[in-house]
């Protein structure tokens, strides 16, 4: 690789992980947890218990670390957030006994809380 080529890569690499790149909104980072409920969900469909109680640790892990909303979304965002706590740690409780069933009722209702 010539000089001129890794210069451009060094810069390319260099843009890209500036500080405000990295920096996410609160619906990045909502969306970044809602890809581990979805994994959650699935899996639990198909009855791997266990791949859906890894999906949901992450979810479970992203969703604590949320900042906080913006002021438009803060006043609906309390009661949900609790709904959505409460039905991922009744999920979590069901893939430990490895109820299916019961596991993706609960990922369901944080759906629905979420649509609410």
């Amino acid at each position: 690789m010539n000089k001129s080529r890794i210069a451009i890569l060094a810069l390319a690499v260099c843009l890209t992980v500036t500080p405000g790149a990295r920096a996410q909104t609160f619906d990045d980072r909502l969306e970044a947890a809602l890809a581990h409920w979805r994994a959650a969900t699935w899996y639990a469909r198909t009855g791997d218990t266990g791949v859906a109680g890894l999906e949901l640790e992450e979810f479970r892990d992203a969703w604590t670390s949320l900042p906080q909303p913006t002021a438009a979304q803060a006043q609906a965002w309390e009661e949900t957030s609790r709904q959505v706590a409460g039905a991922a740690e009744t999920a979590a409780q069901a893939l430990t006994r490895e109820d299916g069933p019961s596991s993706a009722k609960a990922l369901r209702d944080i759906g629905d809380a979420l649509a609410a």
